[in-house]
């Protein structure tokens, strides 16, 4: 009799066991996807926001052609003095930078520098700020470094673009543009 109850028992052992296992993965499971799509979220909002801030650099950029367009000596009268010598930035246009706000993703809404871009979120700012290097300027070449941020004070998404404007052109052209890293002003 004691035989016939050994492989009965163990049979249980198993049946439990199995019974354990599959709970275990009942509750592992669903916490394992709630997390991942957790951790999704977070990665798609912060691509969301890289996003829209390219597209604020894209607005500092069109906001310069417009300015070089509008006034043909615009390129010879203004320029960063932390990148060219002998010039100052222009006073009527906020945007223009004499060096970056090296603190893009954490200083304030209100930091000086920063142009709130039309349209900008009533959640987030959508700002951005220019330097510009006229040292190539003897061959109708400006070159125009742009930080762009989305997010809220304190905590932003920075985006950095670099252009060459070719300044004898009419109206300029861009003729190179490339996202580079962020606050530097090399080509």
């Amino acid at each position: 009799m004691l035989t016939q109850l050994r492989p009965r028992a163990r049979a249980g052992q198993a049946v439990v066991a199995v019974v354990l296992m599959m709970s275990v993965l009942l509750v592992a499971v669903p916490a394992a996807i709630e997390i991942q799509g957790i951790s999704n979220i977070d990665t798609t909002q912060v691509g969301n926001q890289h996003t829209v801030a390219g597209q604020t650099a894209q607005s500092a950029l069109d906001d310069y052609l417009s300015r070089l367009t509008a006034d043909s000596t615009y390129a010879t009268s203004y320029c960063s003095h932390s990148i060219s010598t002998g010039c100052h930035t222009d006073p009527a246009n906020p945007a223009f930078a004499n060096r970056f706000d090296h603190h893009c993703s954490t200083s304030s809404a209100t930091h000086t520098g920063w142009v709130t871009a039309t349209g900008s979120l009533t959640d987030q700012n959508s700002q951005y700020q220019y330097v510009v290097d006229t040292t190539l300027l003897s061959d109708n070449i400006v070159h125009l470094f742009i930080n762009a941020r989305l997010g809220a004070s304190g905590n932003y998404s920075c985006v950095s673009l670099k252009a060459a404007i070719d300044t004898a052109t009419s109206p300029p052209t861009v003729i190179a543009s490339r996202p580079q890293p962020v606050s530097s002003t090399s080509w």
